[in-house]
């Protein structure tokens, strides 16, 4: 039983851990497609963010 869950925790671990860099690529692409997009329209909303 105590392999079992050790098996699980290092699963989590890596599915945490991949989740966690596929979150924080995602927001990195999106807060730079919305800094692209939205520069020369809504400057102050983006002194806002910042």
């Amino acid at each position: 039983m105590s392999s079992l869950l050790h098996i699980f925790w290092s699963l989590l671990c890596l599915e945490g851990q991949h989740l966690l860099s596929l979150s924080l690529s995602l927001s990195l692409s999106l807060s730079l497609f919305h800094t692209h997009t939205h520069t020369h329209s809504h400057t102050h909303t983006h002194t806002m963010h910042a």
